[in-house]
């Protein structure tokens, strides 16, 4: 389908109209909300912001987050209204970092070297049951069904089993990836199968038998990898600039099927059906429709006025942890933007810019060249 164009007159109309909007300094942000914002409310503490110390999960009606050396729990029961249950102190004074939920346990890396276990039966009041000491310093951990997985940064892989009745931790066996992570590994698992990155790679361990796990593939790119998710039997790679999608149905022979560059750097990323969303550190949130792995494609770009840590989708709602606030956004509504048309004109000084929207149409002017979006 060829799309239709902005006539002529229109594009001057709005051009003229551009060129006295408001300016827009060089390297001066834009302050803006964030479109379809459902609601918004403060972490607890509101403190400083930094990259570490900071998840999201929600099981059920409930949303778990982790904020520095604070761990809160939420009431989603209104999906209007988030109730704060209650907010749990890190007695070790070390900063949270990423968890799991597992039926009424939540396991969180809590220090160097160390995950926690919580009893979150009753949300109120959460108790400790055990720190669990493993002897490298942890850079993340996950869960899949009766097993957990830590990979610290010596990469070392430890496998746990998890006892569903006291929620402890028990050793299974540990392996050291093939290829060195550069402190930059993370972790996805499913069905028997967990899987590893490394800067360009992923690693492939079969962990059907705990205690004896047993390497499958590695599948290369050449693209910095900053996280992943898998999903049925794709698995999706924040890589380079964009998304990669990999067809892991056989995880021998791992495929890549879509990849999407858009200049975009997601630190983490979460699947739901045929959406994904992820956080762009210093950019925001970010949405792609994955509804067909072979063409992933950018939906929308939310550029709040504070850097985004993480992100978790719900159907169409991503909730959004930035600075000192956890946002819930309607994400259904997104549309993919393309550009369609610059031109560049010889303008007298330089710098600044402006933007103006039209019947469907942005149009920018950065400097020399202008840009026109649907």
């Amino acid at each position: 389908m060829i799309a239709r164009r902005p006539s002529v007159l229109l594009f001057l109309a709005v051009l003229g109209a551009a060129l006295f909007a408001p300016r827009i300094a060089n390297g001066q942000s834009i302050e803006c909300e964030y479109e379809d914002l459902l609601w918004e409310i403060e972490t607890n503490p509101p403190t400083s912001f930094s990259r570490y110390g900071y998840g999201l999960c929600r099981v059920g009606d409930l949303l778990y987050s982790t904020h520095r050396t604070r761990l809160n729990i939420y009431d989603l029961s209104d999906p209007n209204t988030p109730i704060l249950l209650s907010s749990t102190s890190n007695a070790s004074g070390y900063t949270f970092q990423n968890f799991e939920v597992v039926g009424e346990f939540l396991y969180v890396i809590s220090g160097t070297g160390q995950f926690s276990v919580f009893d979150v039966s009753d949300p109120y009041q959460p108790q400790l049951v055990e720190h669990h000491n493993t002897g490298g310093s942890l850079r993340d951990l996950c869960t899949s069904g009766s097993m957990l997985f830590t990979i610290d940064i010596a990469d070392i892989l430890r496998i746990y089993e998890l006892d569903s009745v006291s929620g402890v931790a028990q050793l299974q066996s540990e392996v050291t990836l093939r290829h060195e992570t550069l402190n930059s590994s993370r972790l996805a698992a499913r069905d028997g199968m967990v899987f590893a990155t490394n800067r360009y790679s992923v690693e492939c361990y079969d962990v059907t038998t705990p205690n004896d796990p047993v390497y499958v593939a590695t599948y290369t790119t050449p693209g910095i990898i900053r996280n992943l998710a898998v999903n049925d039997s794709m698995l999706y790679l924040s890589a380079g600039g964009g998304v990669e999608i990999v067809d892991i149905t056989n995880p021998q022979i791992p495929i890549m099927v879509g990849y999407s560059e858009d200049e975009v750097a997601m630190s983490q990323i979460d699947v739901d059906g045929s959406l994904l969303c992820g956080s762009d550190y210093y950019g925001g949130v970010v949405t792609y429709d994955v509804s067909d792995p072979t063409s992933p494609t950018l939906k929308g770009i939310r550029r709040p006025t504070t850097e985004t840590a993480d992100v978790q989708l719900a159907g169409s709602t991503c909730y959004a942890l930035a600075t000192n606030r956890i946002v819930a956004l309607d994400v259904s509504n997104d549309r993919p933007r393309s550009l369609l048309s610059r031109l560049t004109l010889r303008l007298n000084g330089g710098g600044g810019g402006t933007l103006h929207h039209s019947g469907g149409w942005l149009y920018e002017i950065n400097e020399l060249p202008i840009s026109i979006s649907s």
